[in-house]
């Protein structure tokens, strides 16, 4: 759609005709006026015309408020970009009325926001304000209402889940091949011993079979997965389960998938576009038009007689609203909404009992909301039952205190019931989990779902066949005191090696060349080890406890450091909405992700170092 404002705006550009707001052609489309009208604005602007400016913006406000769709953002998008190319002239006064008229255009636009407390700290070196404006512009961004913005932001969030999920999953594995590389190795080069082949080739062969996966091209995940079969059998049963219950873990990944899907589906919904419109307080002249031509052609929904009934409302016309009110099933999501708008207008016509009925009905299926809590106790005070009127109105306080302290700054003579519109949590909720189970079924049995459950089912499944067949006696150890192969009947119900055993444990009188060999064997290993571990925890926190032996709380906390790593590296301006293109200034963001991952490296990865698991 902003293509066409985009379009228009250049065609205004090259034909070099003022178009001026009170002329405007009446059957012009609402994105060609918002074009001529932007054209308007900036030849006041070029001529310092403050003034005519100002009557301008109010013209281009009502005209984007009053449309349906998505038409006030895009507008206020123009302004944005308007405020970005001031603030990279240096002109901070331009700047600052720019990013305040977008903001007017849509107060939930968060980089108006992060614009305004740009000049702050640019201007006067208020960094406390400026990080107090850039928190207030996130708080107005992410709230319910602004459902596509949050939809959008879910999508993003899932997105990296999903990334999270896997080189999660890499991880840990990858730390258990490392560990039990060695005896891999010599496990599998022992097989080809009864081979009269050159070692040369027999190393070459073993390599080729360890890189296997890379060399067919398989992806991170799937050469993950198969380097775990290979080396389960050789894996603790703590590691195996660890390992397992990760495998399994992963499947959370079509949920995710299901969600995004949902989610890209609900944002483009009817319901969401209408909600969308109330939200933005439209002009409900225009959005009766519009919904009377839909149900002329024929689309009727609950969603569109319930929209119908409320804009009736808004215009005064009870009659045509309580027709279209009463066309809502009960049984809907609407049903219950338009209950209560029915019981406003009751209470309207003084028809108090039908009213305070109506709205004990909406109070059974909307137990939490303010606004109808309130409007009960409206109906109650009407009706002379002071008592419950006031207990009604503390429990409006306790769900929705700003609703109730707008009401009174709004200075009623008399108290009015409230008029309620379509819950956004509901599209939102709607696009999380879909219209129900069938929905998860039909996804279930996709391509995509069905390639991500069958490699998990088949990862596992080889798993356990490879450790069932392999003879655990047959498969080679790495001495845990010198880095020595071994195997189990060479030093049975132990995890050291012959040699180490009969120095250390059984203390053995040995030839002291062979005890001086073998405390220089053990103390290079020592060395290596605890080395390459401490690398390997600074790269990875809990990978110390992953190889000694405590995977459940290492594979944790890893799986946290590679969450916090794969957001430290995202950009916030991958969220796929349009204002977010145009966000210049993340930094508050930035630093608050990059400060909780250092805090958390210094907590589980520094700190690990010297703390014994």
């Amino acid at each position: 759609m902003f293509g066409v404002v985009r379009s228009a705006f250049f065609a205004v550009i090259i034909i070099g005709m003022p178009i001026w707001a009170e002329g405007l052609p009446e059957d012009m489309s609402v994105e060609q006026r918002v074009a001529g009208l932007w054209q308007e604005y900036k030849a006041a602007k070029s001529s310092q015309d403050s003034l005519t400016q100002k009557t301008v913006f109010e013209s281009l406000r009502d005209v984007a408020k009053g449309s349906r769709g998505t038409v006030y953002e895009e507008a206020a998008i123009l302004f944005l970009r308007e405020g970005n190319r001031e603030l990279e002239l240096g002109n901070y006064n331009e700047a600052r009325v720019e990013f305040l008229n977008s903001a007017q255009l849509n107060p939930y636009l968060w980089p108006a926001y992060s614009g305004l407390a740009r000049i702050k700290k640019e201007s006067e070196g208020d960094y406390l304000y400026y990080i107090t404006l850039n928190l207030k512009g996130l708080k107005y961004a992410f709230n319910s209402r602004n459902t596509l913005f949050v939809m959008d932001v879910l999508v993003w969030l899932f997105e990296r889940l999903l990334l999270a999920f896997k080189l999660g999953l890499i991880a840990l594995i990858g730390i258990f091949v490392l560990k039990y590389a060695k005896p891999i190795f010599a496990t599998t080069k022992e097989h080809f011993d009864h081979f009269d082949w050159h070692p040369l080739l027999k190393t070459g062969v073993v390599v080729g079979l360890v890189t296997a996966p890379w060399v067919l091209g398989f992806s991170w995940f799937l050469s993950a997965l198969f380097f775990w079969v290979f080396v389960y059998p050789f894996m603790t049963a703590r590691e195996r389960g660890v390992t397992m219950f990760a495998v399994l873990a992963y499947a959370l990944t079509v949920f995710f998938l299901f969600a995004s899907y949902n989610l890209i589906n609900a944002r483009s919904s009817e319901e969401t576009q209408l909600q969308l419109a109330q939200f933005f307080n439209g002009d409900p002249r225009i959005m009766l038009s519009q919904l009377e031509e839909e149900v002329a052609t024929g689309r009727t929904s609950d969603v569109v007689y319930f929209a119908l009934g409320s804009a009736y409302l808004e215009t005064g016309d009870a009659d045509n609203a309580l027709s279209y009110l009463d066309k809502v099933s009960d049984q809907s999501d609407y049903g219950v909404l338009a209950t209560v708008n029915k019981g406003n207008i009751y209470l309207a016509s003084r028809e108090l009992q039908k009213a305070a009925t109506a709205y004990e009905s909406a109070v059974g299926r909307l137990p939490r909301s303010g606004v109808v809590l309130y409007n009960m106790s409206v109906a109650k005070s009407q009706l002379g039952e002071h008592r419950d009127a006031e207990s009604y109105l503390r429990r409006a306080k306790g769900r929705d205190p700003q609703l109730i302290e707008a009401i009174y700054l709004r200075g009623d003579s008399e108290a009015t019931p409230v008029e309620i519109s379509y819950d956004p949590l509901q599209s939102i909720s709607r696009g999380l989990l879909g219209q129900g189970l069938g929905d998860l079924t039909n996804w279930l049995m996709r391509p995509v779902s069905l390639a991500i459950i069958v490699a998990l089912i088949i990862a596992v499944l080889a798993a356990l066949i490879h450790a069932r067949s392999r003879n655990p006696r047959l498969l080679g150890k790495s001495c845990s005191k010198c880095g020595m192969i071994y195997y189990i009947p060479e030093s049975p119900a132990h995890n050291w090696c012959s040699q180490c055993v009969n120095l250390y444990v059984r203390r053995d009188d040995l030839p002291s060349e062979a005890k001086m060999k073998k405390y220089d064997e053990v103390q290079r290993y020592s060395k290596f080890k605890r080395r390459f571990t401490n690398g390997l925890q600074l790269l990875i926190p809990g990978a110390k406890s992953i190889m000694r032996g405590n995977p459940w709380m290492g594979a944790l906390v890893a799986w946290f450091w590679v969450l916090m790593l794969v957001f430290c590296f995202s950009s916030l301006s991958d969220i796929k909405y349009p204002f977010m293109a145009n966000m210049n200034d993340f930094l508050v963001i930035q630093a608050s992700i990059w400060a909780t991952t250092a805090f958390f490296w210094l907590l589980f990865g520094l700190r690990g170092l010297w703390m014994e698991d």
